[in-house]
């Protein structure tokens, strides 16, 4: 069985805790590429940006494993650009899916009611004109978080419930079931000083992940489930949606 995940610090934080020979199922991949693989392989399993549910309403969803976001940490940050007092369009880089794209739609449309034009760009550049959204761990080379806006704050006051960027889901509900437990042993009572994954960083970067990764959650309650039901209806609010999505959680 084979288990996708994106590469960030938070998905290698989760890996670092697998033993060998779990480790040895995980292939990460870019985060636009996860759920096409889940419906490719139809008994594997991948952690999926919970937007890409919209586009995959028949998967199978774990209601007790994910990544939830509530505090400081975030997997995107905006970033604008200098004088730029109107924004008109958002460049997008790093490890973008449809989720970044529809997000960056709706908080512009709520913060500053702006109809923005989006385009995505492959690579991340110091040098990004203008204002940028980026996701995944382009944000912490070299402390650039420190200039962006997290993404979370803005998302969890609009939903009034926690942001859950990732979700656990997969076409074959036993395969998903069973991966799901095994991963809730191991979560459990995390200790998230000692992970080897704040290393890849430098100092500065590896003080803030240390301070501020007890507010991730990687094990899933009832509020983050209403994050998620929450997150998919203000996509239909937005009229990006044309139904409210029933969730297969399982």
């Amino acid at each position: 069985m084979t288990v996708y995940y994106s590469e960030n610090v938070f998905t290698r934080f989760l890996f670092n805790l697998l033993d060998d020979s779990e480790k040895k199922n995980i292939v990460f991949l870019p985060s636009s590429l996860l759920s096409k693989k889940l419906n490719e392989d139809l008994h594997s399993i991948a952690l999926i940006p919970a937007l890409e549910i919209i586009t995959n309403k028949d998967l199978f969803v774990s209601r007790s494993t994910g990544i939830s976001f509530e505090g400081l940490l975030s997997n995107s940050f905006i970033y604008f650009g200098q004088n730029q007092k109107n924004v008109t369009d958002v460049k997008l880089a790093g490890d973008i899916s449809s989720m970044e794209v529809i997000l960056c739609k709706i908080l512009f449309k709520e913060l500053y009611n702006s109809d923005i034009e989006i385009s995505v760009h492959t690579g991340i550049s110091e040098n990004i004109k203008g204002t940028h959204l980026i996701a995944g761990d382009g944000n912490f080379r070299n402390a650039k978080y420190e200039n962006g806006i997290n993404i979370t704050d803005q998302i969890i006051e609009m939903i009034s419930a926690p942001f859950v960027n990732y979700v656990l889901a997969s076409s074959d509900e036993n395969a998903l079931k069973s991966y799901s437990s095994k991963i809730i042993e191991i979560i459990t009572d995390l200790n998230y000083e000692d992970n080897e994954v704040f290393n890849d960083y430098d100092p500065r970067v590896s003080e803030f992940l240390r301070e501020n990764f007890n507010k991730i959650v990687y094990k899933l309650d009832e509020q983050d489930i209403a994050g998620i039901v929450e997150l998919l209806r203000l996509t239909y609010y937005h009229g990006l949606i044309e139904d409210i999505i029933d969730v297969k959680f399982i």
